[in-house]
């Protein structure tokens, strides 16, 4: 739910593409993409709340019908099948949902979801500055490791590679720059001189607000409606 490649790739087309992104990452690879592991276990988790929403089963049910066919030998299920077997199982329609979060690059609506159990979701700001990307404190300066797209590094023209060596013409390395990273100040320009190339360049860096760093699944009331009688201890979900 954070990183900016999640509203440019599927993660259907992150895990086609998995052996030409996923596993060689670069510099752009978290504009670029979205890891499958993480929003498939998002994506898991909104159809799992969806089924316990709409009736009686789970995700966990829908699970042991594939291995049961499985083991009866029956033909794999194709990727368009899996909608039509959602709706067997519980009478739940999650084209729409297939089309926009699995094929599309829509966030799963979680709090929406999560509401009716007594749980909700919050986010957790930082609380430094937002500079939109990576670097390295060395000896010999601060080098950018990756910068992400909207970014206040990216603002201000940074590239992986560049080596910032002043801020605000006070020496920038590994031993000073702890001291002035915490100067910076949200929608403060700060002069940057960096090398690139072995050319020495300056630019204006303007900090962003702090930004979400995590989301947290937190208990907000009792559970409501039909998801009072929905199975969910024993699969994690304390009742209400």
């Amino acid at each position: 739910l954070i990183t900016p490649g999640r509203t440019v790739e599927s993660v259907a087309g992150a895990s086609y593409n998995a052996w030409l992104k996923y596993y060689r990452p670069d510099e752009n690879t978290p504009n670029s993409t979205i890891s499958y592991y993480l929003k498939g276990a998002l994506v898991a988790l909104a159809l799992d709340l969806m089924l316990r929403a709409h009736g009686k089963h789970t995700l966990d049910d829908l699970m042991r019908h594939l291995w049961q066919r499985y083991k009866r030998g029956e033909p794999g299920v194709g990727e368009d099948e899996l909608p039509q077997l959602f709706a067997q199982l519980s009478g739940l329609r999650v084209r729409s949902f297939f089309d926009d979060v699995v094929h599309g690059t829509a966030d799963p609506a979680l709090d929406t979801l999560l509401a009716p159990l007594g749980f909700a979701l919050r986010a957790v700001a930082d609380t430094q500055p937002a500079f939109g990307g990576k670097w390295d404190a060395r000896d010999d300066g601060v080098a950018v490791g990756f910068v992400l797209s909207g970014g206040a590094l990216q603002r201000a023209g940074l590239a992986r590679g560049d080596l910032i060596v002043a801020v605000d013409g006070e020496q920038a390395n590994r031993a000073r720059w702890d001291v002035l990273k915490a100067a910076l100040r949200p929608g403060v320009p700060a002069l940057l001189h960096y090398f690139r190339d072995g050319r020495l360049r300056e630019t204006r860096l303007v900090p962003q607000p702090p930004a979400t760093k995590e989301w947290v699944i937190e208990r907000c009331h009792a559970a409501s409606g039909r998801a009072k009688d929905k199975p969910a201890g024993a699969r994690g979900w304390p009742r209400a």
